[in-house]
């Protein structure tokens, strides 16, 4: 709901959500005023949400990222930029019947039990954070810091509702929360930490176990949630200023969702050693991969730089997506992968 005017980051707030409501008072309006005022494209998204997202004509676009004073009223409606208007005596009552509606179609039950997220466990040292399911390690002198990702120690549970019996210890849920804060922590504390190196130990076989059963309860409210959160620190994963780098190594378990730290858009590099156990799993849930396949050849190491990968072929196999372009010595079998 905007009450006011939305210029530029206030806009694009109000683009992530569903449904935009405009008073229609006269004054309030929506903008990008970025390119009349500063001489630059919104740098967000911005566009791309309003030609993508929203599906204003481009036309349109480029009319409206080049007006100052933004869109107001009935015309911000009719160029699909806000989804209605109220005027300013009705707003109370507007959002009080949309919220009802959106309520009445949400496939959360009206009388589930929520499960209440527990304050996460952490042990300091010097050069280390200790959680339940990662630790993390700094090299100050080297400006590193290594994340190694720990795999589940039990099976999943047999059902969806032991699964909300569980609460914040359920391993995915777990691991998501204290990956999160460590990823915080790195950005908020270690100012000189100049690279993050993902580590991973335990059977990747639990690791894919616990994704099916994700995937077979995806419409229980508390698996939706969990995988939503995922995707969200994948992102923030993604988006952190540092140079990425995943040690895939004996007793790595890089499966299933954690393979996600192998194969992010901005992975520096990523070195095998012999033996290592396949890596795989579709995951088009949390990013938009062309298509995943599991490269299947004796694989000493490979690295990924700039969209490009090489690969040194020993004993054992890794799998990627083929869309990064492999430049192996020789030809190896890519198998693609589906769901």
């Amino acid at each position: 709901m905007i009450n006011g005017t939305a210029a530029g980051g206030g806009y694009e707030l109000a683009l992530a959500t569903d449904h935009i409501m405009l008073v229609d008072d006269g004054s309030s309006a929506v903008s990008l005023p970025e390119l009349p005022l500063l001489a630059v494209l919104p740098g967000t998204g911005g566009l791309t949400r309003v030609t993508d997202k929203r599906k204003v004509r481009r036309d349109r676009a480029d009319v409206f990222c080049t007006t100052e004073e933004g869109i107001k009223g009935r015309r911000a409606v009719d160029w699909r930029l806000v989804d209605e208007v109220v005027p300013s005596s009705r707003l109370e009552e507007a959002v009080a019947k949309r919220a009802r509606e959106f309520t009445a179609r949400s496939s959360r039950p009206a009388a589930g039990k929520g499960i209440a997220l527990t304050p996460l466990k952490r042990e300091r040292s010097a050069d280390a954070v200790e959680y339940s399911t990662l630790s993390v390690e700094f090299e100050r002198a080297s400006r590193r810091a290594t994340i190694t990702l720990r795999g589940p120690e039990a099976p999943p549970p047999a059902s969806a509702e032991a699964m909300v019996d569980a609460g914040a210890q359920f391993w995915p849920l777990r691991l998501v929360r204290e990956l999160d804060d460590a990823i915080l922590d790195i950005r908020a504390n270690e100012f000189d930490t100049a690279a993050i190196i993902f580590k991973s130990s335990g059977d990747p076989a639990q690791v894919l176990a616990y994704d099916q059963f994700l995937e077979a309860n995806k419409k229980h409210w508390l698996a939706r949630e969990i995988r939503a959160f995922w995707k969200r620190v994948l992102k923030r994963v993604d988006l952190t200023s540092r140079s990425l780098v995943a040690l895939v190594e004996l007793g790595s378990c890089f499966a299933g969702t954690l393979a996600e730290h192998a194969t992010t858009p901005r992975l520096g590099a990523a070195v095998t050693v012999p033996r290592v156990g396949i890596l795989r799993a579709s995951y088009s849930r949390y990013y938009q991969h062309p298509q995943v396949a599991t490269i299947e050849g004796p694989v000493l190491g490979f690295a990924l730089k700039e969209g490009l990968a090489m690969a040194a072929w020993g004993v054992g196999s890794v799998g990627f997506s083929c869309s990064h372009g492999l430049s192996p010595p020789r030809e190896p079998r890519c198998t693609p992968l589906t769901d």
